[in-house]
């Protein structure tokens, strides 16, 4: 896998092998996709995202049980970083 160094808001290709993606952007890119998130330290997984068949049950089943949510700039509901163990976890329609 080849390697790029940067801090601006480049987003790099995503690719996808079996099923699995990956997106890889700069320190400040991610401010972009995710507000109100961060980096503890680099290099390093910022988020991750599952698919869920319905993502507004889940959002649902999330705030009842008290757990934090918020809405990416992509209008998607992730919990955030500090309330999962340090990496944010995205829930996407599966399909």
């Amino acid at each position: 896998m080849r390697r790029r160094r940067g801090t601006g808001p480049h987003e790099r290709s995503p690719w996808a092998t079996g099923g699995l993606a990956s997106r890889w952007v700069g320190a400040s890119g991610l401010v972009g996709l995710l507000p109100g998130e961060g980096m503890a330290a680099l290099p390093g997984f910022a988020a991750y995202a599952v698919a869920v068949r319905d993502v507004a049950a889940t959002e649902r089943f999330l705030r009842e049980a008290g757990v934090p949510v918020r809405e990416s700039s992509a209008g998607e509901v992730f919990v955030p970083a500090p309330e999962a163990l340090g990496v944010a976890i995205i829930f996407r329609q599966a399909g």
